[in-house]
């Protein structure tokens, strides 16, 4: 096995990753030749005497960097739940409600589709310069939604904002494993999860008081100073640290010229064409439609392109082969991928449940999900500490993806008279906790098992199947959820008015307290039906997700910073 190889630094290890331009490129790059990089990224091989850097050493620099990130976090996932609450009024004001799921959707797909080409553009043009391009392109983006005078203005603004927001996601990621050693990356990773579930959770009633109060543009305009901010932060504190200086490749054009253009087609067209199946497979169209079967033949098809451009023609692929093929890349992939599918689901249809069958308010749903919240972040930090102090994530790892699986089966217990505050909660925490800490400890697996050189990459690609995971699974349990409420609706009302009343409720869950007395509990019935449906479905996804783990692989974490 070797030992001392990319992990071997000089003795200025603590030479600052931090706003300093003279910082040395060959500090960071990976030793070349290195083929099993499970014993590369292990950690071992630090030169006798080398020291190893501190966290306390940079304090300032490195919070700084934290709070930029974690303050891009928010706002992406801000930006995906507060409109989730205001796109019916955005669709009245402009006369277009058939239309107006294109706001979105246009969102979800740049979102997805464009995150796994960060790493490698990050490699190319430098961690600087393609953060700064992720923020510019999420102001441009919220500045434009804010000024839209049309539909479509809007939805090709919001798509323009996704470009953005997957970019802040990915690169808080990147930068972040390239800022700390691995035994210390996981307590970091409890702020973006923090405020990642926050900004989610309170985007509904964040936006629903925005929107009553003043206008549903400035849920977008208030982006812009706090973007602005980020952008600061990134210019005088983070450079260009990977990029080696006065080299002749450093042109721009030359640059270009590197980009893995045919892979990075048939992965957006792939990834657009899976979505936008799933999204309307069941929902707006029947799952036998031409236009779902093809969205959905064409996408895998394409995918399958985008493998074998990897692995046998792209010079620098944005997802290596070597990559790919590796046992404990896949897996954490898949663990992602399942366990995404299981928890973002829930942060949907545990509000519904609270709304329909308790007959809340949104704001109280969205409350309600608090210890979901607390709970993520707890499992974060926990698994973070524990990391810093044994090494070990595997065992961990596996334990957590059970504790999903007992948290989506404790919200089967949900029935109609629900009112005892831990019967509701700890589900919600096992959920949240299981998957706050599967996701930090995947993580770290994820960098441990790769070299230095795809640190990015890999980052990039975990993130890729995450997204994927959640727009999936929401899909997937929507479609479930539409047909079964609608099965039981047709099977128990009945009379004159009972289309319209099935209708009324389909579209809004705020009306069922509104429709004739008789109809009232049958509806909530229904829904309780349906929602334990798609709550069933998410159960699969844990145990999938579970099994996933156990191919993951223990690997040794370097207290040193790897360059």
């Amino acid at each position: 096995m070797s030992t001392n190889t990319h992990d071997t630094a000089e003795n200025n290890v603590k030479a600052p990753l931090l706003g300093v331009q003279s910082r040395q490129y060959d500090n960071y790059q990976a030793t070349e030749g290195q083929s099993d990089s499970s014993a590369a990224a292990s950690g071992e091989g630090a030169q006798p005497g080398q020291e190893t850097p501190k966290p306390a050493e940079e304090t300032k620099s490195i919070w700084i960097i934290v709070i930029g990130l974690c303050t891009g976090i928010f706002l992406s996932a801000l930006d995906s739940s507060i409109v989730a609450i205001i796109y019916a009024k955005i669709g009245s004001d402009f006369h277009a409600s058939n239309e107006v799921s294109w706001v979105i959707t246009s969102y979800l797909l740049s979102y997805t589709a464009l995150q796994p080409l960060y790493g490698r553009l990050s490699d190319i043009f430098g961690r600087q310069s393609v953060l700064l391009f992720a923020t510019f392109m999420f102001f441009i983006g919220s500045a434009a939604c804010g000024a839209a005078s049309n539909i479509w203005w809007l939805v090709a603004a919001r798509a323009i904002a996704g470009i953005g927001g997957g970019g802040l996601n990915t690169m808080a990621a990147i930068i972040m494993s390239d800022l700390v050693s691995l035994r210390e990356r996981g307590k970091f990773q409890v702020f973006f999860i923090f405020f990642f579930f926050t900004a989610t959770i309170i985007g509904a009633p964040v936006g629903g008081w925005i929107s009553d109060s003043s206008s549903w543009r400035y849920c977008f305009y208030i982006n812009l100073p706090i973007l602005l901010a980020c952008f600061i932060i990134t210019y005088t504190q983070i450079t260009n640290y990977n990029i080696k200086p006065d080299s002749g490749e450093n042109s721009f054009i030359s640059k270009l010229t590197r980009i893995d253009y045919f892979g990075s087609g048939s992965l957006i067209l792939g990834v657009v064409g899976l979505l936008l199946g799933s999204a309307w497979g069941g929902n707006t169209l029947p799952w036998s439609s031409p236009i779902v079967i093809s969205c959905l033949v064409g996408g895998s098809l394409l995918l399958i392109v985008f493998v074998f451009i990897e692995a046998n023609i792209a010079k620098e692929p944005i997802m290596p082969w070597r990559v790919l093929k590796s046992q404990t890349p896949f897996a954490v992939s898949m663990a992602n991928f399942f366990g995404s599918m299981n928890s973002t689901p829930i942060i949907f249809f545990a509000p519904l449940y609270f709304q329909a069958i308790q007959g809340t308010t949104a704001s109280k749903a969205g409350v309600n999900l608090i210890p979901k919240v607390i709970g993520a972040s707890v499992g974060s930090l926990s698994s973070g500490l524990y990391m810093s102090r044994s090494g070990n994530y595997q065992s961990l790892t596996r334990f957590a993806f059970f504790l999903t699986i007992l948290g989506s089966a404790g919200l089967k217990l949900w029935g109609l008279e629900y009112d005892r505050f831990w019967l509701y909660a700890v589900p919600l925490v096992l959920d949240g906790f299981g998957f706050g800490t599967g996701l930090t400890t995947t993580l770290i697996a994820l960098l441990a098992s790769v070299e230095q050189k795809d640190i990015a990459v890999a980052a990039s690609m975990s993130y890729l199947f995450r997204a994927t995971g959640s727009v999936l699974g929401v899909s997937i349990c929507s479609a479930i959820f539409q047909a079964l409420l609608k099965s039981e609706l047709i099977a128990n009302i009945h009379g004159p008015d009972a289309n319209e009343i099935i209708d009324t409720v389909r579209k809004s869950v705020s009306s069922i307290r509104n429709i004739p007395k008789e109809y009232q509990n049958i509806v909530i019935a229904a829904y309780l039906q349906a929602i334990q449906g798609a709550f069933s479905i998410t159960i699969v996804f844990a145990v999938l997700a579970f099994i996933s783990s156990l191919f993951i692989q223990k690997l040794k974490l370097n207290t040193t910073i790897r360059r």
